[in-house]
């Protein structure tokens, strides 16, 4: 399905109050409720002005689709609404230290979308990844993967220096992430950067923080804790914490308040980043989407911090987990282990 960008028609048919019938030019007939009205404007710039229109139409399997004035008899094709693109994980780009990121190569990327008429880049979960590197089970879904943050933009701004970051080994290979060094080596490399930022005197930080605390507090929290138990998942976690209790929560928090700003650079770093390569994207012509995962990861900040959003027991433990039945994909279906949301 598509749907017509009805903003962007009125642009391509005219300026003048107009009334147009949306006309399916294989079979020619008129597609259901296909009458589109446009009313407004065109200003000499080019600018769009009281445009009034109806609604969107939702369009199926309509290989080309043609517009018609209503005073006129021929039908005349004024834009061609399909779009396409190119699906490529941002791990999937060139990087010089093991994994793609938002580096120099992602901005080639769009670029060469541009020169090829591409209108879409598709990429997968941008979520932290926990055990096994799968971007639908994540230790946030509010966070981003510190694995994307552009080494070389820390480089630059001083936190790091070329030599340090080329001395890491990365793997080598140019057909495979090798995730444990990546692991091995980012991380260490990300701490550095951070003591070497003086990043709380940076007001664009504080504002971040600010801004995003409804979901940076727990998550940050659930990271420094999570690391002083060797990353074991949280319902193994001693019980005064893995229940959350107000005590054990002042308590961490202070004991890691520190750590938690490890973390919290981590994120600004990585939205920073994003967002400057989005806005990129955007303006020479991209849009960038993807999917989500379905269900939260159970081991979450997001599961921790919110019991009472999932089907747990009195003990947090999962009454029930996600999966599917048998298919042609895997004869005994599969067990997922995601929590299960409770809707009441």
């Amino acid at each position: 399905e598509c749907y017509v960008d009805l903003e962007r028609l009125f642009v391509a048919l005219s300026g003048d109050w107009s009334e147009y019938e949306i006309q399916d030019h294989s079979g020619g007939r008129a597609i259901s409720g296909g009458v589109l009205r446009l009313q407004g404007y065109r200003g000499d710039d080019g600018s769009v002005g009281a445009v009034d229109y109806s609604d969107y139409y939702f369009l199926s399997g309509v290989p080309e689709i043609y517009y018609r004035r209503r005073s006129s008899r021929s039908s005349e094709r004024v834009i061609y609404m399909r779009e396409s693109g190119i699906l490529l994980p941002i791990s999937a780009l060139n990087s010089e230290y093991g994994i793609g990121c938002f580096s120099k190569e992602a901005y080639r990327f769009v670029e060469k979308l541009e020169e090829a008429g591409q209108s879409y880049w598709q990429i997968l979960p941008l979520g932290p990844t926990s055990y096994g590197d799968s971007p639908y089970q994540s230790f946030s879904t509010f966070a981003g993967n510190p694995y994307y943050i552009d080494l070389e933009d820390l480089i630059t701004r001083g936190y790091l220096t070329k030599e340090r970051c080329d001395a890491c080994d990365w793997g080598g290979s140019d057909e495979y992430v090798d995730y444990e060094k990546v692991y091995n080596n980012r991380f260490e490399l990300l701490r550095e950067a951070w003591q070497n930022s003086n990043i709380r005197e940076n007001g664009d930080y504080r504002h971040f923080v600010q801004e995003n605390a409804h979901w940076l507090e727990d998550y940050t929290l659930y990271m420094a804790v999570k690391a002083s138990f060797e990353n074991i998942c949280w319902i193994e976690w001693d019980e005064d914490i893995r229940l959350r209790k107000p005590e054990a929560i002042a308590e961490y928090r202070r004991k890691f308040a520190e750590e938690m700003e490890y973390y919290k650079f981590q994120q600004y770093m990585f939205f920073t980043q994003w967002h400057t390569l989005k806005g990129y994207a955007n303006a020479h012509g991209v849009k960038i989407i993807g999917d989500i995962p379905i269900y939260v990861a159970f081991d979450s900040a997001d599961a921790w911090a919110n019991p009472k959003l999932f089907q747990f027991d009195e003990e947090c433990k999962p009454i029930s987990v996600a999966g599917c039945p048998p298919d042609a994909f895997a004869e005994d279906g599969q067990l997922w282990g995601n929590p299960l949301y409770r809707w009441d």
